[in-house]
C-alpha cells in the first residue's frame, strides 16, 4: 500500500517501528477511503439548513454513528483488525451519511444530480480505477525499495508520485474525465 510506504520512508526511525509504519500507514489507507464523504457532508448538509431542516442531517448522522459502531465491534471483537478497523468503521459510517444524505434530497426533489456529472463521475473513479491498478503493480515490484538505503526510499517515492500522476492523466484525458478546459483551468490559464 502506497500509504505504509510514505509512512515508513517519513517516519520510520528510532522509537517508531517498521510495525508503527505498517499499522499507521493502513489506518491513514482507511481514513482517506472516508475522506471525500468527509467532505460531502458539509456540501450537503447546508441544503437541509437553507430549508430550516436541521433535523434530517441529525438523523442521518445518529444512523450513520450507529452504523460505525456496529462495525468498530464487529471489526475490532470479530475480525480482531485493531486500529484499521476503527478507521474503517469511520469510513464507511460516513459514505453511509452521504448516501442517505443524497437519497433524502433526491427524493424530495431538492437536488438531482445531472446525467452530464454522473457520466463525468463515473469516468472519474474509472480514472482512478486505473491509478490504483498501476500503483498496485508497482508496489509489488518496488516494495522492498522502502526499507533499502535512502537513495531506493527517495527513487519508491519518485516512482510512485510520478507512476500515479501519469496514469490518472492519461486515463482522465483518454475516458474524457478531463479536457483542455479543465487542464486550462487548473493551469491558471483562461480561455
Amino acid at each position: 500500500f502506497t500509504g505504509t510506504a510514505f509512512v515508513q520512508v517519513f517516519m520510520t526511525g528510532q522509537a517508531f517501528t517498521q510495525q508503527d509504519a505498517d499499522t499507521t500507514g493502513m489506518v491513514v489507507s482507511a481514513l482517506v477511503i472516508g475522506l471525500p464523504a468527509y467532505v460531502l457532508v458539509k456540501v450537503l448538509t447546508p441544503n437541509f439548513f437553507a430549508r430550516k431542516d436541521t433535523r434530517t442531517p441529525v438523523i442521518t448522522a445518529a444512523i450513520s454513528l450507529g452504523i460505525t459502531v456496529v462495525l468498530n465491534y464487529y471489526f475490532i471483537f470479530i475480525l480482531s483488525a485493531g486500529v484499521e478497523g476503527l478507521a474503517l468503521a469511520g469510513a464507511i459510517g460516513a459514505w453511509v451519511n452521504i448516501f442517505l444524505l443524497c437519497g433524502i434530497l433526491h427524493r424530495k426533489g431538492f437536488y438531482r444530480i445531472p446525467i452530464k456529472t454522473l457520466g463525468r463521475i463515473v469516468r472519474i473513479l474509472l480514472s482512478t480505477a486505473v491509478m490504483g491498478s498501476v500503483l498496485w503493480f508497482l508496489m509489488k515490484n518496488i516494495g522492498t525499495w522502502f526499507v533499502g538505503s535512502i537513495q531506493q526510499q527517495i527513487s519508491g517515492i519518485f516512482a510512485i508520485i510520478v507512476s500515479g500522476s501519469l496514469s490518472y492523466c492519461v486515463s482522465a484525458l483518454l475516458l474524457g474525465a478531463m479536457d483542455k478546459k479543465t487542464l486550462d483551468r487548473l493551469a491558471g490559464r483562461t480561455s
